[in-house]
């Protein structure tokens, strides 16, 4: 063995094995350190966990066993050629969102692409963990790796095979050419969409070509020319070869047919008689034997030849071998889409870096360790059969392979403590544990216990006193109150613990009691507030700019700190404001401007403050201008007292007497 291969080879050994030597490797090589494996893939559980809270409602990931360790031997040789590789369904679904996420230009971090493929694979408020690690690694890898799914051929004569399209029967012998023969696997929409073909979405839509500024017309006519010419003299080489092998291809052909009508003539003479008759069947059967192995040589050169020629004949992938495509996505630095992962050097191995994380981390949810260390050790043979780059490369991909095992055996052990309804705490109002009183989902983070998922807080009656969704404490989601009859309370959206969208709040006999928006956690926009029984209370707008904070005491019924979130700013007060009085009589009425010079944030009154008495007619009782100037009256009507707002002011009593 040559010394440079053994060096690989003992490295390559120590690597698969995780000997000290190994680690030692790892970290003054680039590979990816074991303890940023375990940071990384932690960081990843945190997501799924905050995923389970928010869009689960608390509820775990799945882990079952849907896919088993064939499936692993596909997934492991997916480019192999010959056969359909294992798919989940939901590919389109996150390669849609990758791209769109692509589009606003967000660079793709796993955090972001783990998310993500949740969401896609999310189906009845359910999600599989291994579908949510398949998906993800088949997107991913068709994203780094798009020529390798489309140049492969598959050849045969007479029997039924596996090709991407599905399982076939070729009685003659033919050629099924990959880019033709995949139409029926469900990424084929992806692949066409990459190389600009026709978009995802369909028509109307725009392929990742066309986003990404990829189409060859918008290729510099120097460039163009230059591909055309590594087009070029790649079809030639391949002219060449196929010239090549015409006449052994042709040779091969006529020794076929001299042999097959020798056999022929023995046959004749079997039936003519003469001879040993057991002899010549003997050797007629073994000159059919050879026959058959000469077919197969033949059809194995037939198929090498054809090859060649529908490669040249339909080299439909000429520009999406080029980097222009995908490849650049994966750069190794800040323009590219996807992030840097460790030790990647170049776009190549930064794109193999990805898809054998994710290729890792489905290994080990599927069969546990011992498929990880069965693949770690054929991949690294493959790697150590390559070049000296390709051995360089995929070593470091290789410690990825096994940064995505940990993931997998952290989701994994996540999974299983989680349970079927996740970690729940539970508090009761009795001692002995029969009165429910509250009950959450929680998480570990950096050692301490978070809520994390559902929420829910009873009365001492047993009735509902609210339910909500936390995000490592913070209220995230709905929020829905009830009085204790059972009758809802208010509804409310959090982000971050802000109340954030509609709101509405009603009486506990089901009367409105305010409906208005949050943003931010203030109030904006309009605003209505009744008094009961559908009297309103006060109907306006507010500013988003100004606030000042306002509790909600919700009667002071409930001490739990759920209520300590439960303060929020108001926004300024803008424009027309009315006020009413129980008896659904005209209280109040301001007009404020959106300047915000007002003591409490609000905007000046820029038009007259107006009041009114509680009586059958609802008369006038005063009317104040922005100048200052005022006019007040009796219940009766009579005027009250008039001031020009410097000072100066007129006053009369109640049967019109003019006062001193």
């Amino acid at each position: 063995m040559h010394p440079g291969r053994a060096a690989r080879l003992v490295t390559t050994l120590a690597l698969v094995s995780a000997a000290p030597v190994a680690t030692a490797y790892v970290r003054n090589s680039g590979l990816l350190p074991e303890a940023k494996a375990k940071a990384d893939a932690g960081r990843l559980v945190e997501v799924a966990k905050s995923f389970e809270g928010r869009r689960l409602g608390g509820k775990c990931l799945k882990i079952d066993r849907k896919y088993g360790l064939l499936t692993l031997v596909d997934l492991v040789n997916e480019e192999g050629r010959g056969y359909f590789p294992p798919r989940s369904g939901h590919e389109i679904a996150l390669y849609r969102a990758m791209k769109d996420a692509i589009a606003r230009g967000e660079r793709l971090d796993p955090e972001r692409v783990l998310e993500m493929s949740l969401e896609a694979c999310t189906k009845g408020g359910e999600v599989s963990l291994q579908d949510a690690l398949l998906t993800a690694h088949n997107v991913v890898r068709i994203l780094a790796r798009p020529e390798t799914w489309w140049t492969n051929h598959t050849y045969s004569r007479g029997r039924l095979i596996w090709t991407p399209a599905g399982e076939v029967e070729l009685s003659q012998g033919r050629w099924e050419p990959g880019w033709r023969g995949m139409r029926k696997d469900p990424v084929f929409p992806i692949i066409e969409d990459i190389v600009g073909h026709a978009p995802v979405e369909g028509p109307g839509g725009r392929t990742l070509a066309e986003l990404r500024g990829a189409t060859w017309d918008s290729l510099p006519p120097e460039q163009q020319e230059e591909h055309r010419r590594t087009v070029e003299k790649r079809l030639q080489e391949k002219r060449q070869a196929l010239a090549a092998q015409r006449p052994a291809l042709d040779r091969q052909k006529a020794e076929r047919d001299r042999f097959a009508a020798e056999i022929e003539e023995a046959r004749k003479a079997l039936l003519g008689g003469g001879g040993s008759v057991r002899a010549a069947a003997v050797r007629i059967g073994q000159m059919q034997d050879a026959l058959e192995r000469m077919d197969r040589a033949l059809g194995e050169a037939e198929a090498a030849y054809e090859r060649l020629r529908l490669e040249i004949e339909d080299d439909i992938t000429g520009h999406a071998r080029d980097p222009l495509y995908t490849r650049r996505l994966f750069a190794a630095d800040e323009s590219a889409a996807f992030s840097h992962l460790y030790g990647a050097e170049e776009d190549l191995g930064n794109g193999g870096n990805w898809y054998y994380f994710w290729l890792g981390a489905f290994v080990y949810a599927t069969e546990g360790t011992a498929a990880e260390k069965l693949a770690t050790r054929y991949e690294a043979a493959q790697k150590w059969l390559g070049s000296e780059d390709e051995y360089a490369r995929g070593l470091v991909q290789l410690s990825h392979f096994r940064g995505g095992a940990e993931l997998g055996r952290q989701m994994w052990a996540h999974g299983k403590a989680c349970g079927s309804e996740g970690l729940v705490e539970r508090e009761y109002w009795d001692a002995e544990k029969k009165v429910l009183r509250r009950e959450y989902q929680y998480a570990i983070v950096a050692g301490q216990k978070v809520r994390h998922g559902f929420e829910r807080r009873y009365y001492r009656s047993g009735v509902l006193e609210y339910e909500a969704t936390r995000d490592q404490d913070a209220l995230e989601g709905e929020m829905t109150r009830y009085w204790e009859n059972g009758a809802k309370f208010d509804a409310a959206r959090y982000t971050k613990n802000h109340r954030e969208g509609p709101y509405e709040a009603f009486f506990h006999e089901g009367d409105p009691r305010a409906k208005g928006q949050f943003k931010g956690g203030r109030k904006v926009g309009p605003w209505t507030t009744w008094q009961g029984k559908g009297v309103k209370e006060a109907e306006g707008s507010y500013l988003p700019d100004f606030y000042t904070v306002e509790s909600v005491p919700w009667e002071n019924r409930s001490t739990d700190d759920v209520d300590k979130g439960l303060y929020y700013g108001i926004g300024a007060r803008t424009g027309r404001w009315t006020y009413w009085y129980p008896s659904g009589r005209r209280r109040l009425e301001e007009v404020y401007g959106d300047d915000g010079r007002t003591t409490d944030g609000s905007g000046a009154l820029v038009g007259p403050r107006r009041e009114w008495y509680d009586n059958e007619t609802n008369s006038p009782m005063s009317e104040r201008l922005p100048t200052g100037a005022s006019t007040s009256y009796h219940e009766d009507g009579r005027l009250e007292s008039r001031c020009d707002g410097r000072g100066s002011c007129e006053r009369w009593n109640s049967q019109g007497e003019r006062l001193p």
